[in-house]
């Protein structure tokens, strides 16, 4: 399996670690949909460099700090945890996943586990999440197999099997791009299959090009993914939007953004 377009492919270690530009983050997380070699390759190490750019100032003051407490202990640490900081498409795309895994792996159990997280607030207490609500319906203007591949997708979905409803529903939206009611469901079956940095994309694709429902679920849904991943502004910021829509999750995002303030 290889990536499709290298120039594209090659900033996978910059977007794992949000140092895209705008316009480059839309082109890599269109390219993103669409290769099936850097969806694999992000999504294998996505929750460990989640809790590395999570706790990035923190581990880093912890190895400041106790560096001179242990300091042949903790060398290989600090050097392993300044390659991945660096984190620029030229250290990191070209190391395979395995040897990232395993470097970050000593960097996140070292200084995550043992000295951060059990301090940090636990914004997951504050999610929540339930499925999209979802009537059968015809869709309008689609071809019959169109219509046959959802209507299959959304039968698992209805019956909360999200593990088999998110390939039916990744087929329909590689299929039929347009079709946004597919990408807003397989963005909801990611998030409740707690995979909420796959989810996001598509989640920002309907927030951006659906109707007035779709907007409004859209960043609720972000909003909640945002903040399982511990970016709790980003969070605020799809609340907000909520709270501007006044759609059917107004009252949930007005006592969510509440407790985060």
């Amino acid at each position: 399996m290889r990536c499709t377009d290298f120039n594209l492919g090659k900033m996978i270690g910059r977007y794992e670690y949000d140092l895209l530009s705008p316009a480059e983050k839309q082109l890599f997380e269109a390219h993103l949909l669409a290769c099936d070699a850097c969806f694999s390759d992000l999504y294998s190490t996505s929750q460990l460099v989640e809790n590395v750019r999570r706790h990035a100032k923190e581990i880093q003051s912890v190895l400041n700090t106790t560096k001179s407490q242990n300091t042949r202990f903790l060398a290989p640490v600090i050097k392993l945890w300044q390659s991945l900081a660096a984190s620029g498409e030229k250290i990191l795309a070209p190391i395979p996943v395995g040897i990232r895994v395993a470097a970050g792996s000593i960097v996140v159990t070292v200084a995550l586990l043992l000295f951060i997280l059990p301090s940090r607030k636990n914004y997951n207490d504050l999610v929540h999440l339930a499925p999209a609500a979802y009537k059968e319906f015809t869709l309008r203007n689609q071809v019959a197999a169109e219509q046959q591949l959802f209507s299959e997708a959304m039968t698992f979905y209805q019956k909360k099997d999200y593990t088999a409803a998110i390939p039916k529903l990744r087929q329909v939206h590689e299929e039929y791009p347009k079709l946004l009611a597919a990408s807003f469901y397989l963005g909801v079956c990611l998030l409740l299959e707690n995979q909420p940095r796959a989810a996001i994309p598509y989640l920002q694709t309907v927030a951006q090009r659906g109707d007035a429902y779709y907007q409004e679920a859209s960043n609720w849904y972000l909003a909640n993914a945002f903040l399982l991943l511990g970016e709790v502004q980003q969070s605020r910021a799809r609340l907000e939007l909520v709270l501007q829509q006044t759609g059917s999750h107004y009252d949930q995002a007005e006592k969510l953004l509440s407790a985060l303030k």
